[in-house]
């Protein structure tokens, strides 16, 4: 089973009333409806105003590939400038946890 859906699971059994689940990625109200910060809210208007909304490469973004690639193995990484890391972007969650 997936850890991170049992925490879900561990979550909806606890009957502490001020509990908060921090496990699936997203905040939820006293609902259960998934609640969006207003600092998130800016960012996204922000970024989708500048946003051309083409499709990614079939490996991704390439400038966040290649910043990735930095922020992993070092601006100066010889095994980047060989040629030799590749990296592809892929979807959020459980689905990208792959090395």
């Amino acid at each position: 089973p997936d850890p991170i859906l049992g925490l879900n699971q561990a979550y909806n059994a606890d009957s502490f009333p001020k509990k908060v689940n921090l496990g699936v990625g997203a905040y939820r109200d006293n609902d259960g409806k998934p609640y969006v910060l207003k600092c998130i809210r800016a960012a996204e208007a922000k970024i989708a105003g500048d946003m051309d909304m083409e499709y990614a490469d079939i490996a991704g973004v390439s400038g966040f590939n290649i910043c990735a690639q930095k922020l992993l193995f070092g601006a100066k990484s010889t095994a980047i400038s060989d040629g030799r890391i590749v990296t592809a972007q892929t979807i959020s969650g459980t689905g990208s946890l792959r090395v």
